[in-house]
């Protein structure tokens, strides 16, 4: 009895070892250390050190996944990018040429660029083959709220909080301007076969328009508030859509119809990410994470680890990543979830806070 009392202990102080190995906690340099924080198994948590003196505690403003499944981009209010290793977490550049907050930043689908842009009305390219150098940079535009690639990799389109839609890449100077309806623009998306884009804001309504002839296709009211967040399913013409009503939206670009409407919570949503053809993450003032299932219009699994609002969501298969006002960094694994258990691949152990 002795013996086997003696093995349990070893294996729990074996497991408390690991548990103690997957902390992660940085803290700024002028203040006290912050208490450590304990992760969930399969969870990996951050707190990301700011640079310079702008803020003590970095809030995750924004974050975007490599498509090659190795590097995140993750932007804090200290307006610097950090480039981070997607396995081990580790920052292994940084980026400081924005002077203001930066809002949004994108990939390319090749993974071999992106981009960012913010406050600070800068619109930069930086090339991932030349250690991130910059490649080109507009300056002097408006504060940018949110940009993306084109599926081909040419063009760049990105709105701000007006109603314009701005084309960056190949098309003529004689291209007419794209204008929307609904000013304070808070989203844009490509389908995937890049011939029509979609733009949202605050007017609750999805707008559309054609690449091919640059005309403006109908709105549509999917939100009865600000539409914060969109993206097209992969492959797919049907888009999600989140916003301040709470409700998640699937609309079809090609038949015009919308697929579900549904409410998730009485806070508002700001971000949301596809996962899968059915199932997507949405998270927002409530500083809960939602894993939905689309086609049958329910939240399956809520993750509610984060102590302030969530203002973004990324993922890259069956991982997702969050960050927000809580000046963490957090990687989920939704293996289990994915693989139709309806169950995310970690146990849920209390957070200390």
């Amino acid at each position: 009895m002795h013996q086997l009392r003696m093995q349990r202990r070893s294996m729990l102080a074996t497991m408390l070892l690991a548990a103690t190995q997957m902390q992660v906690s940085f803290a700024c340099a002028d203040e006290p250390p912050l208490p450590p924080i304990v992760t969930l198994t399969g969870v990996r948590t951050e707190r990301l050190a700011a640079i310079g003196s702008k803020t003590k505690k970095c809030v995750v403003t924004a974050i975007t996944t490599d498509p090659l499944g190795e590097l995140i981009a993750v932007a804090g209010d200290d307006f610097a990018i950090r480039i981070i290793n997607m396995s081990s977490m580790k920052v292994i550049r940084t980026l400081e040429n924005h002077r203001d907050l930066v809002r949004t930043m994108k990939f390319d689908p090749s993974g071999n660029q992106f981009v960012s842009a913010g406050n600070d009305g800068q619109l930069i390219l930086w090339d991932r083959s030349r250690e991130f150098k910059i490649t080109q940079r507009m300056d002097g535009t408006p504060a940018i709220s949110c940009v993306s690639f084109s599926p081909q990799s040419d063009e760049i389109a990105a709105v701000s909080f007006d109603r314009r839609v701005y084309l960056i890449g190949q098309r003529s100077s004689q291209t007419p301007p794209l204008n929307c309806k609904s000013n304070d623009l808070r989203a844009v998306a490509y389908r995937y076969d890049g011939d029509l884009l979609a733009a949202a804001g605050r007017s609750g309504e999805l707008e559309m328009f054609d690449l091919r002839t640059m005309q403006a296709l109908s709105a549509e009211r999917l939100h009865s508030g600000r539409i914060n967040g969109i993206n097209f399913l992969r492959r797919s013409s049907r888009i999600v859509t989140v916003g301040d009503d709470g409700n998640v939206c699937v609309f079809d670009s090609e038949t015009r119809q919308t697929l579900h409407r549904f409410n998730v919570t009485t806070g508002k949503l700001f971000a949301v990410a596809v996962l899968d053809d059915e199932l997507v993450a949405v998270a927002g003032s409530d500083n809960k994470i939602r894993i939905v299932r689309l086609n049958q219009e329910r939240t399956i699994r809520e993750l509610d680890n984060h102590i302030g609002s969530v203002a973004t969501l990324a993922a890259y298969d069956s991982i997702l990543f969050s960050g927000g006002y809580d000046a963490t960094l957090r990687r989920w694994s939704l293996s289990g979830i994915k693989t139709g258990r309806e169950q995310i691949a970690e146990r849920e152990a209390g957070l200390e806070r």
